[in-house]
């Protein structure tokens, strides 16, 4: 059955209504109850929520409120739901006095809906704009204290609160709230303002304290704080209460309030605080004038539990002096007591603070004196702080603007505080690290420093920005010491210090253990011990003549300026440096005061050995010296005092006063002196100067054993030089100017007597020599005005002028002066030398007669000049008479009467002309159109550069011919020069040829430049120039000049390329451009070679340059790319790399010349060419033309060149090398060595002075195409030339000897041997046996196995027979070759000869057993076998055997047996001698070999057609002579005749000598020669038509030939084509031992 339930308010029950009719009743009467009671409350919500109603319901409460209040209480309107909100306006609450104690412009609060019947009520909003409330207190009590009291109900302990409602808000608003507290009783006031304030809660219980807060956020909040004097007086407080209050701790929170907010933004506050009373802002952070503004911050997870706050805040804000926090992110703890940032990163203005700081102070009021009450904690890590930032808190440091690195840990107050494991960099270039106590910041001259320092650093600029006082330290110069590191103990104050450790710095290290005090304006204070191993004095002190000190010494004094210096020293000096020289072993121990040294030193060093002691003292005036001095030893040289070796030893005693010799008085000695120079003692014992008074007279003397010189009288040295130019004012009053102080009382005589000087001369001047025996005697007075000077000198000698019997005379009064002089044998250099020179000067009132005569009358350097020279205030007129001289041989005269005019503001013109035949000079000079001066216009004529060259360029050769003018624009002052039509005829410098060169040309004396333009005259081969060249050092790299060339010839670069290259020749056209001063030209430029070849001085061999453009870099001449062609075989030879320099100096080659091209391995690539083509001439060493393929590598500089050389011989062309025997090698360098420069032949003492040192290294593989042709001695011929293979390596250089390596196996050759220094015998190496020849090193040292045969042909075997006692008949009178084999072994050049006999393999010598028994004992018996070598060699038959019965008759038998072959051989053998002596006479006199010499002879029996006997001795001789002459390479002509001589009696044949001319022209058709065409003109002996009186008859020949030649083995040979590849028949006869069997000779050239 369905009910309905009702729950009713207030705890009524609920009533169950049933159907039930009797109920009815009951339900209508509690009807009508509940709509009373709903129309009652009704009307009283209706009347509250009308605005009359809630005004007259706050009217009745605040007049309730003001009566029990005593004050004034209202509220102007009031709008308010008595469910959830409220709406105030205009409310004000008063103080008793009638201030303001609340007002609120606008209230509103939202609450929960019908929040009077719930327990727990939140408050959703309140809103709050306009307000003020103003906390005040003028003594120990509160306004608002009976708001307080009114509001607070008395406890009731007799009933037990059951709890009452909580309230919990939401939201709140807060717009222009003020809060203002200002407590005079305890001097603190503040004002707290919002603009705005938001705040978002997620719960705020008030009942229980407890704040939960998700934002809040504040805009434009002002806090400002304010201290001044309380009025709560000191003496009402008890003592205990005193105790209390100073114990009590400080607390924010004692209500316990627990608040946690999410997030709270502060966006552009401002914090103030003040200490009202105190004193005056400052500029900088004033901790009681502090004033943060644009305060922005956000901070999260803020918790403030008891006293504590816990937060990560991220702010920004600045302070009124100028620092700004740009970003501040910490998590923050802050307590009453303190603040402390962890995870920190704040960065200022200029400075980064990370990690973690921390401020502790015993309340926020102690941050007003934020150096002296706050203390600080940091750990750093990577921070950095600017002094700028740190000048905020202490303005001392304004002016360090220094950035800090730091690291570290630090702790207290900024005047007290440690650090440890501190680093710190400031700048750059200072770090601390070490631990370090600072007490008495920011005044950093009151700060105690206690500083033990691992590594300290710093830099002079540095510590002056840190402590700018150390500036104004003058001596020493503490800005020398560029950077110090020290490593010690620091402990004092910066003014006063004690220092123990080591000091790096950039002049040298120094341990000390110093106390140093540096008082403001007061001089230095220090003691103690100092010691240093190599310290840069002189730099520290400023005296470059002073350099490194080494000293140990103990040192207490003050001052380091002369003026306050008062120091003992006490100590030993390792050694210290002064002008450039080491002293060491120095003792000192001494006072100085001020410039007084008073002490004993004594050196012990190397090259000075001395004691001394004595006084030295500079302070007065008048310094003074008293000094003994012993010298031991002393070496002037090796103490960089001379140039030459000069010693010195002695005893010194000086005892005088003065600075200068005009004021010296006293004495000084040298006593028991030695001087040594070079070795050689110099005739010197001692010296003597004394200056002293006699009467009104002074007299100083200075005497030696070898010179003396007085000077007495009223003298002032130093007025000297006015005194002179006051006489020469009167004599030039024009161009001299008198002093302007007129010297007084200069009266004195000298004399100057000198014995032999000359070395000590030497010692003052190694330019000037002589003064031997000289006298110079003179006097001046200036009241009388009278000048007098006396001169004889027999020789001196300048540089290298030398001046013989010089005599100097001069009288000068108040008007004139007059100069004679004469010197004779004046040589000025290896061109000029002359005999005999005279001169005279007389003056008088700006004329002066001048006269000079040179020479004799048949000297070749003469002249003769006369002039009259006067002097104008504007200038100079000299007119010549007639005068002459000589130049180079050549006379030259200067015409009468000319004159030249150089002189200012004066229209004068004149012209003096000088002749020498062709030659011309005029010079004129002639008003200048650009200012007042006279100009010179010089005219040259055909000027002979010949003549001026050896002056002006000596180390070079000038030539050629000058025409053209020059204009010198004001010669006496701002000269400039210039032409406009200078032109050379036949110029050349040296073997260079230029021609005829047109030139103009201008010469800028203000600004030292030379410009100028001009071209070579031939066209076809034309040069063309422009330039300008400063000559003024510091101008000089502005130098240009551009050159065009157009053909012009390259020869001129082997002026820098010499070294290497020779014969240079073809064209270049181009632009080459020449920058910067001489020394140090630049070149750049490109142009084209044309028809270019050079010769590769090394081999000699010449190679075309393939047309190509060349490219030169200032640093490089480019030659990569290049290509050369042999002439010889018109193989390509190609170059990589090329030669760097500098200027064309210092060349550095780096070039490879190879016969391969590059990038290629084929061989058709790799073509021989003609890689060696020297002659004895060019290479002592070895030489020769080898054809082959290689490389050649330069690389170093021209000092130090390297060239390398990889031949190997062809196999197709012949070639051949030669090496000298060891006497041609010892002669001196190799030619290919001799340089030279700007076309002169160096000789070899040249070349040793240069530097130049150039080392080839040579491999050479032969093959049998090559002959090698070793020769072991010069003089008699004998050598060995084969053909084989092999490899030889060669090295040798400027410095370095020749070296030899490699073997040579010969398979082919010949030995050419001389017998007794006379008879050449070929011998054909065997080539069965291995011959061979090695080096090892030393080319001298060559070893040798070499088997060699000679050939005696047809010999007669009868004396062989003969001798082994032989009876075989059939050996008389058989003839056939015998074989001598010659065994050379052990050293090349000695070798050891071993000789054997062979005989034909069918010789009856070999068939017959006794024969050949008997010739193997003659081979062992030494003796006879050379006896027969020698006659086989020699005589081409066996010696004789020699018997008692037999010696009658042998040698004539012998004689008729080979008289013809054993005269025809030894004339033979004398005729080719002769020829080769003269032959090689000829080429030295006509320095060709294309004339000739040959003579050759016979000897006959004239009676031999007579058949008389069988006697066959020669009775006649017939000799031939003539001369070839090659007029070219086909065409020769031969001169010759032959003479017929009788040789003994004849009475049938009339005995007389007969001439018979023999002439012949020939001429090679063609160029082998086969084909030739011959005239000739003969007389022969025809004896088988004798004369009348039995002389043989003339024939006579003459006519023409027409002749062909051909070689040929066989007459088939001469009708079939030659083939080289066949084989070549065998021979007829048998070949000796090893030989071929028919081979073509091996030939050299």
């Amino acid at each position: 059955m369905p009910s309905l339930v009702l729950y009713l308010p207030n705890g009524l029950d609920c009533i169950l209504l049933h159907q039930n009719n009797g109920l009815k009743r009951f339900k209508k009467i509690l009807k009508w109850f509940f709509i009373v009671l709903l129309a009652l409350l009704a009307g009283v919500y209706i009347f509250i929520q009308t605005p009359f109603g809630q005004n007259w319901i706050t009217r009745q409460v605040t007049k309730k409120l003001s009566r029990d209040l005593q004050t004034k209480v209202s509220i102007q309107h009031v709008d308010f739901s008595l469910m959830n909100k409220m709406h105030l306006e205009g409310v004000l609450v008063e103080d008793r006095l009638g201030d303001t104690l609340l007002y609120a412009g606008d209230v509103k609060v939202r609450i929960t809906d019908w929040f009077i019947f719930k327990k727990n009520v939140q408050l959703k909003y309140i809103g709050l704009e306009n307000a003020v409330i103003k906390l005040q207190r003028p003594d120990s009590v509160w306004r608002h204290k009976f708001l307080v009291d009114y509001f607070s109900s008395p406890p009731d302990s007799s009933k037990k609160k059951k709890g009452g409602i909580s309230l919990d808000l939401k939201k709140a608003e807060l717009k222009n709230v003020t809060l203002i507290k200002k407590d005079a009783w305890l001097g603190d006031d503040m004002s707290v303002n919002f603009g705005s304030l938001n705040l978002d809660a997620e719960k705020m219980d008030f009942k229980g304290n407890k704040y939960l807060i998700r934002s809040v956020t504040i805009n434009s909040p002002v806090i400002s704080l304010a201290k001044y004097d309380k009025r709560k007086p000191s003496d009402t407080v008890s003592a205990n209460e005193i105790i209390s209050d100073v114990f009590k701790p400080v607390s924010w929170n004692k209500g316990g309030a627990v608040v946690q907010i999410a997030e709270l933004s502060v966006k552009n506050g401002i914090f103030k605080n003040d200490k009202l009373n105190g004193h005056q802002q400052f500029a900088h952070f004033d901790g009681q004038h502090i004033l943060f503004s644009d305060i922005n911050a956000d901070l999260k997870n803020i918790s403030f539990i008891s006293d504590t706050v816990l937060t990560q805040i991220e702010l920004n804000a600045k302070e009124r002096s100028g620092l700004i926090v740009k970003e501040m992110k910490a998590d923050v703890k802050v307590t009453p007591q303190g603040m402390a940032f962890s995870n920190m990163n704040i960065e200022t203005n200029r400075s980064n603070l990370r990690n973690y700081f921390a401020m502790s102070y015993d309340d926020m009021g102690k941050l007003g004196d934020f150096i002296h009450k706050v203390r600080l904690t940091a750990v750093f890590k990577d921070s950095y702080v600017h002094s700028d930032d740190i000048a905020f808190f202490a303005p001392a440091l304004k002016t360090w603007n220094k950035k800090i690195n730091l690291s570290g840990k630090l702790r207290g107050q900024v005047d007290d505080f440690v650090g440890r494991e501190l680093r710190m960099q400031a700048g750059g270039s200072t770090i601390l690290d070490g631990d370090i106590t600072m007490t008495g910041l920011p005044d950093i001259n009151q700060t105690f420093i206690d500083f033990n320092a691992k590594d300290f650093r710093t830099t002079y600029n540095d510590a002056a920005a840190y402590i700018p006082a150390i500036r104004k330290v003058s001596n020493p110069d503490l800005s020398s010491i560029q950077y110090l590191n020290f490593k010690g103990n620091f402990t004092g104050f910066i003014r006063d210090f004690v220092t123990y450790g080591t000091i790096q710095t950039n002049l040298g290290n120094i341990t000390s253990d110093l106390n140093m005090k540096l008082p403001k304006g007061k001089d230095p204070v220090y003691a103690g011990s100092i010691e240093t191993d190599n310290f840069r004095l002189g730099t520290l002190i400023g005296d470059k003549n002073t350099g490194s000190l080494a000293v140990k010494a103990a040192v207490k004094g003050k001052g380091f300026s002369a003026k306050t210096r008062n120091t003992l020293i006490d100590g030993t000096i390792k050694f210290i440096e002064y002008n450039n020289y080491r002293y060491e072993n120095i003792a000192l121990k001494g006072t100085l005061d001020k410039n007084l040294f008073e002490g004993y030193a004594k050196m012990n060093d190397e090259n000075a050995k001395l004691e001394l002691n004595g006084i030295i003292d500079f302070n007065d005036k008048m310094p003074k010296f008293n000094v003994l001095a012993n010298v031991f030893e002393t070496d002037l040289r090796k103490l960089r005092f001379t140039s030459d070796s000069i010693q010195f030893r002695g005893k010194t005693n000086v005892d005088f006063s003065g600075q200068t010799l005009d004021d010296f008085l006293g004495t000084a000695r040298i006593a028991d002196a030695e001087i040594l120079k070079n070795g050689q003692r110099l005739p010197f014992d001692s010296l003597i100067i004394t200056a002293g008074y006699s009467g009104n007279e002074k007299k100083l003397s200075v005497s030696s054993n070898e010179f003396m010189a007085e000077i007495s009288g009223d003298y002032n040295l130093k007025e000297l030089p006015d005194a002179f130019a006051w006489f020469l004012n009167k004599y030039y009053p024009s161009a001299i100017k008198a002093p302007k102080r007129i010297p007084q009382n200069q009266r004195f005589s000298f004399e100057i007597n000198t014995y032999y000087i000359d070395e000590y001369i030497r010692l003052i001047n190694d330019h000037i020599s002589g003064f031997n025996f000289s006298k110079l005697k003179g006097s001046l007075n200036t009241s009388t005005q009278e000048m007098a000077f006396n001169g004889t000198i027999p020789q001196f000698k300048f540089k290298q002028y030398n001046f013989d019997e010089v005599r100097l005379e001069a009288n000068g009064n108040k008007d004139r002066i007059e100069l004679t002089g004469e010197m004779r044998n004046i040589l000025l250099n290896d061109s000029l030398s002359i005999p005999l020179a005279k001169f005279g000067v007389n003056s008088h009132n700006d004329s002066s007669r001048v006269s000079l005569q040179s020479g004799a009358s048949q000297a070749v350097e003469s002249a003769n000049i006369n002039a009259l020279v006067k002097t104008f205030g504007d200038g100079t007129e000299i007119e010549f008479d007639k005068s002459d001289f000589t130049l180079n041989g050549k006379q030259w005269t200067i015409a009468d009467k000319g004159k030249l005019i150089l002189r200012r503001n004066t229209p004068l013109e004149g012209n003096v002309v000088m002749t020498e035949s062709d030659q011309k000079i005029i010079l004129k000079t002639e008003r200048s159109e650009n200012g007042s001066w006279n100009n010179i216009r010089a005219d040259l004529t055909k000027i002979n550069l010949g003549d001026i060259g050896p002056f002006i360029m000596p180390k070079n050769r000038l030539e050629g011919l000058v025409t053209g003018n020059v204009l010198i624009e004001n010669p006496t002052g701002n000269m400039n020069i210039s032409s406009n039509n200078i032109r050379t005829e036949q110029l050349r410098l040296d073997n260079d040829s230029l021609g005829e060169v047109n030139i103009v040309a201008a010469f800028n004396n203000p600004k030292k430049e030379l410009t100028f333009n001009g071209s070579t005259v031939n066209q076809e081969n034309n040069l063309t120039f422009n330039g300008s060249v400063y000559l003024d050092p510091a101008k000089a790299a502005d130098s240009k000049i551009a050159l065009k060339a157009k053909r012009f010839e390259i020869k001129v670069l082997e002026r820098f390329l010499g070294t290497l290259f020779s014969d240079m020749q073809g064209y270049l056209t181009g632009d080459i451009d020449l920058d910067g001063a001489f020394k140090s030209l630049a070149v750049t430029g490109k142009g084209k070679l044309e028809n270019a070849g050079l010769k590769i001085i090394f081999t000699q061999c010449f190679y075309k340059i393939k047309d190509t453009y060349i490219e030169l870099t200032p640093e490089e001449i480019n030659l990569d790319g290049l290509t050369l062609v042999d002439t010889v075989t018109k193989n390509p030879v190609y170059i990589k790399g090329g030669i760097e320099h500098s200027s064309f100096k210092n060349m550095l080659y780096n070039l490879e010349v190879s016969t391969k091209r590059p990038g290629t391995t084929d061989t058709m690539y790799n073509r021989p060419v003609l890689l060696l083509n020297t002659s004895l001439k060019d290479n002592k060493q070895f030489y020769g033309r080898v054809k082959g393929t290689g490389s050649l590598s330069v690389s170093g500089t021209d000092k130090d060149m390297y060239i390398t050389i990889d031949a190997k011989a062809s196999e197709k062309d012949s070639s051949y090398v030669t090496l000298p025997p060891s006497t041609s090698r010892e002669s001196g360098m190799a030619d290919f060595l001799v340089e030279k420069k700007y076309g002169r032949e160096m000789n070899e003492s040249d070349f040793r002075k240069k530097s130049t040192n150039l080392t080839y290294d040579v491999r050479l593989t032969a093959n049998p195409a090559v002959t090698v042709r070793m020769i072991l001695d010069e003089l008699t011929g004998d050598e060995i030339k084969g053909k084989g293979q092999g490899t030889l390596n060669i090295r040798s250089g400027t410095t370095e000897p020749l070296t030899l390596r490699g073997r040579f196996d010969i398979d082919e050759g010949n030995y050419l041997f001389t017998f007794q220094s006379f008879f050449k015998k070929p011998f054909v190496l065997d080539r069965r046996e291995k011959n061979y020849i090695t080096w090892d090193g030393d080319p001298y040292g060559a070893t040798m196995n070499v088997t060699a045969v000679y050939t005696a042909s047809n010999v007669n075997l009868t004396p062989l027979a003969t001798l082994l006692n032989n009876d075989d008949n059939n050996l008389q009178g058989q003839r056939e070759d015998v074989y001598v084999v010659a065994n050379l072994s052990d050293s090349l050049f000695k070798p050891n000869y071993k000789f054997s006999l062979k005989f034909p393999e069918n010789s009856r010598v070999n068939t017959n057993p006794s024969l050949a028994l008997g010739v193997q004992q003659l081979e062992k018996n030494e003796n006879e076998l050379n006896k027969q070598v020698a006659y086989l060699i020699v005589l081409n038959s066996f010696a004789p055997a020699i018997t008692q019965s037999t010696a009658g008759n042998t040698m004539g038998n012998t004689l008729n047996e080979f008289a013809y072959s054993t005269f025809t051989s030894i004339s033979g053998l004398l005729f080719n001698e002769i020829n080769k002596v003269v032959n090689n006479t000829f080429a030295k006199i006509f320095g060709t070999d294309k004339i000739g010499f040959n003579i050759s002879g016979s000897v006959y029996n004239r009676n031999l057609l007579e058949q008389r006997g069988s006697n066959l001795i020669p009775n006649q001789s017939q000799l031939d002579i003539n001369i070839p002459i090659y007029i070219s390479d086909r065409f020769y002509v031969k001169l010759g005749s032959r003479l017929d001589l009788a040789l003994q009696n004849s009475s049938t044949v009339q005995e007389n000598l007969r001439f018979l001319p023999d002439v012949t022209l020939e001429w090679l058709v063609n160029e082998t020669g086969t084909l030739r065409a011959s005239l000739f003109y003969q007389q022969n002996i025809d004896a088988l038509n004798p004369t009348a009186i039995g002389q043989p008859g003339k024939a006579t020949r003459y006519g023409g030939s027409f002749s062909l030649r051909k070689d040929f083995n066989k007459i088939g040979d001469l009708f079939k084509k030659r083939n080289s590849k066949k084989q070549k028949p065998e021979p007829t006869q048998t070949a000796p031992p090893g030989e071929a069997k028919k081979e073509e000779p091996v030939t050299g050239n």
